[in-house]
């Protein structure tokens, strides 16, 4: 993120002139390294905490996403525990509060797709909505993981299809 480039140049900067250019003090470089990386991982986890704050403003009607990342971090915060299905729900208005603030996003579309997939076993609705996210031509990367998603859909329904067969043909 911009956040932790700007971080590591002004670290970089800082080490060259604590340490010198030529000085080669690498215990100090070490030091100062680890230090960004912990600096950075203290900003990523007060950021991702701020966009689920936002998140739930969102759904409380008090405020919008002002950008598609913010929809992705938002809703992986809410499912941290695949396991809880309130958290699916929550997870899933996000998705759709998101799809809302961007409507023209096939971004949060694809996003989305790959978490219903994971997440939902409604899998006419999964294929309803990659069809509707197909029609807006997403870019060739987000193409490529749409057809993932849809070929995990496939496979998931021929099973699910081909083990109520098995269990019909048993009971006759």
């Amino acid at each position: 993120s911009g956040t932790s480039i700007i971080l590591s140049a002004f670290v970089m900067r800082l080490a060259s002139k604590v340490v010198g250019p030529n000085t080669g003090d690498v215990p100090i470089m070490l030091g100062l390294m680890v230090a960004l990386s912990v600096l950075t991982s203290a900003v990523y986890i007060v950021r991702t905490r701020m966009i689920a704050a936002k998140a739930r403003a969102v759904l409380d009607g008090r405020a919008k996403f002002s950008s598609e990342t913010e929809v992705e971090v938002a809703t992986r915060h809410a499912y941290g525990k695949p396991q809880d299905e309130a958290a699916v729900e929550l997870a899933l208005a996000t998705y759709i509060c998101g799809a809302e603030c961007f409507p023209l996003s096939a971004r949060v579309r694809v996003a989305q797709a790959v978490f219903m997939v994971s997440h939902l076993e409604d899998y006419q609705l999964l294929s309803a909505h990659i069809n509707r996210t197909r029609k807006m031509n997403p870019p060739m990367d987000m193409q490529y993981l749409l057809e993932r998603v849809d070929w995990r859909r496939r496979s998931l329904q021929r099973k699910i299809d081909g083990g109520e067969a098995v269990i019909t043909q048993k009971l006759q």
